[in-house]
């Protein structure tokens, strides 16, 4: 009894936080601003937004602090992911949170941003399978159609990595790998033949498909210099999320003791920049892949001039070279909750002077509630400004800073109360205002004539300005040899609405032609594209009747359960052995001196006993009463007045 009153207590007040933070962000449609309920979990463990004329739904975002300066970096770009995530894929939303682009068709989707190839932008990310550290896939390029131009790969027969796919401006693109191969493990107290996971990066012509050039850690690194034990490698959970015995013994248990997580590359002098998470370095290579210099790790070669702090990252991420020699990376500043070196992650602007050999910090970049992130994390300064844009990985958020280092857009992807728990989580996140998408198929549009509006949106197209909803008398033939899709001055402008929100919807009168479709139009009054023509007392909405047969189907099923318990209940025996009689509402009615019940009028009023026993069912007690009950009894039979408590009771 008390686990169902605390279980309806619960969900009253789910309800009650739910319906205010609705109120809260009412205003503001499907945005959400400072919402600590968001944040407490009350909107679930990861808030979606759904729409009526696209199938695909999105985060709901919680911009915990909100500038306008956030409004002019563009669209962000990227790839939520997680046990939460039911459809993962590459994600674009606006600066305001609403909806760009999202696509689930290519399973999870990592490192996805806006790159260059011959002057053309191109949507570039990995997919393939995670082993939890790494993964072994391929790239894909989408155009600004959405259709793949390119699938790229390592050779040799190697699966592409998920942490590194840049494209350079010579037309290469450098990616990560990771081989099992045979190693000397025997001062590690493996015996006989021992194995590693191989950190290896190609460059690779886009074109061609020809390795440029190819580099291996274990060529170049003593694997003495690793920061991450066999005994911190056999907590890692695989992909079932159990430890893993044996390792270093055998290919499928080899031991990452380098891991490779970013690659860059100066165009000018053909350096390649490596970022070891578990050496706690970044590494400079000559075109000839030896090694220039290293920065952090037990092997550092610069003098740090801002007391440790330049240098004493680690398990770091996104490492990036910048003009004059500025360094950009992520510094996790932990491995697990034995493997931590920080009290909080942080973003790093790094100032090198390659002739003096000195390392100093020129920025950094800390969350709001100084988190400490395990994995993942970017860091990008914004092109056009002196802003930067900062990603949290494991931690779902991102952040953007102005050029002091203060927070000016600190937005939330999931509520903060789960993120230990790595239910959602965006390998790197990204900005660009670069990216134009008009998408091969046309604009969807939505009509169920009872809701007597229209819905349209056009996943992916960012040109769109205007809505037009046009209407004409359509005869049926036509509509079935598909005059109307041709975009024919035969349709009427009926109302128009301003695109402001992923999705628009207008109201549909009982006076508008019986056709309907939706045209897009840009700035400029160019019509983009026209959504299909619907009838408006059809609409194309999908049909009820599933839905409704299965509401139906489980309501069936409840008054069934609930008929066989009360059966159960009834058929079984007391106490002593007796069988109970039937009362349903004794469990629910508190104890009472009076019995109302339904007797015959004809027969001799026997002397009544009353009270209720532990079970719920009448408890009998001649002894009580005796004969000075007196019992008024109505047409129908039913008592209407008892002496005993002198109340009058209809039913």
């Amino acid at each position: 009894m008390w686990e169902f009153l605390y279980l309806h207590q619960h969900i009253l007040l789910v309800l009650l936080c739910t319906f205010l933070d609705k109120a809260q962000s009412r205003s503001s449609d499907h945005r959400i601003y400072q919402s600590l309920l968001y944040d407490w979990g009350f909107l679930g463990r990861y808030p979606q937004q759904s729409y009526k004329s696209c199938p695909q739904t999105a985060p709901r975002l919680n911009f915990v602090q909100w500038d306008e300066r956030c409004g002019h970096s563009g669209s962000t770009f990227m790839s939520p992911r997680g046990h939460m995530v039911s459809s993962p894929g590459p994600l674009i939303m606006d600066s305001h949170g609403d909806l760009v682009w999202v696509e689930d068709k290519y399973g999870q989707a990592m490192d996805f941003k806006v790159q260059q190839y011959r002057g053309q932008n191109y949507l570039t990310f990995w997919t393939g399978s995670d082993t939890g550290t790494f993964g072994t896939g391929f790239y894909l390029m989408l155009d600004s159609s959405y259709q793949v131009y390119k699938r790229v790969k390592p050779t040799a027969g190697l699966g592409g990595d998920l942490h590194e796919f840049k494209i350079t401006r010579n037309g290469t693109a450098l990616m990560t790998v990771y081989e099992p191969t045979s190693a000397n493990l025997s001062t590690f107290g493996i015996a006989g033949q021992g194995w590693i996971f191989d950190s290896i990066f190609q460059e690779i012509d886009i074109e061609t498909g020809e390795v440029v050039f190819e580099w291996r850690a274990s060529q170049h690194y003593d694997i003495q210099d690793t920061f991450h034990t066999i005994e911190a490698e056999a907590r890692r959970p695989d992909s079932s999320g159990h430890e893993i015995a044996h390792i270093g013994e055998s290919p499928h248990t080899a031991w990452d003791f380098f891991h490779i997580n970013s690659v860059d590359k100066d165009e000018e002098s053909g350096n390649y920049y490596v970022s070891s998470r578990y050496m706690h370095t970044v590494t400079c290579i000559n075109p000839h892949g030896d090694i220039l210099w290293i920065l952090g790790g037990k092997k550092n070669q610069f003098t740090d001039l801002s007391m440790g702090r330049a240098t004493n990252f680690s398990f770091q991420h996104h490492a990036r070279m910048h003009e004059n020699n500025i360094l950009t990376l992520f510094d996790n500043g932990k491995y697990d909750s034995r493997s931590k070196n920080a009290e909080y992650s942080r973003g790093l602007v790094i100032s090198l002077d390659l002739e003096k050999m000195t390392a100093s910090i020129v920025r950094e970049y800390v969350h709001p509630d100084h988190r400490l992130v395990g994995s993942q994390g970017s860091v990008q300064l914004l092109s056009g400004s002196d802003q930067a844009l900062v990603g949290w990985g494991y931690v779902p958020a991102f952040t953007e800073f102005d050029a002091q280092g203060k927070v000016l857009c600190d937005v939330h992807i999931a509520p903060s109360i789960f993120w230990g728990f790595g239910w959602v989580k965006s390998y790197r996140t990204f900005r660009s205002s670069s990216w134009v998408g008009m998408p091969s198929t046309p604009p969807s549009v939505y009509l169920r004539p009872r809701d007597k509006r229209v819905y349209v949106s056009w996943n992916g197209a960012t040109e769109v300005d205007i809505w037009v909803l046009q209407g004409r008398v359509e005869v049926e033939t036509e509509i079935q040899a598909g005059v109307n899709a041709t975009g024919d001055d035969t349709f009427q402008d009926l109302t128009y609405a301003r695109k402001e929100k992923f999705e628009t919807s207008f109201s549909v009168k009982t006076n508008m032609p019986r056709y309907l479709r939706v045209a897009a139009v840009d700035r400029q009054g160019h019509v983009l594209g026209y959504t299909e023509v619907v009838d408006r007392r059809v609409g194309n909405a999908p049909s009820d009747v599933a839905y409704h047969f299965v509401i139906s189907t489980c309501a069936i099923v409840v008054v069934l359960c609930l008929g066989w318990y009360l059966w159960r209940r009834r058929s079984s025996p007391g106490r002593g052995g007796q069988k109970k009689r039937w009362n349903p509402l004794g469990r629910f009615w508190h104890r009472t001196s009076s019995l109302v019940t339904s007797v015959d009028p004809e027969k001799e009023a026997a002397p009544l006993r009353t009270g209720w026993d532990e079970d719920g069912d009448v408890d009998v007690d001649e002894a009580k009463h005796g004969d000075d009950v007196e019992v008024e009894y109505g047409a129908e039979g039913m008592i209407q007045r008892d002496t005993r408590t002198l109340q009058s009771r209809r039913f």
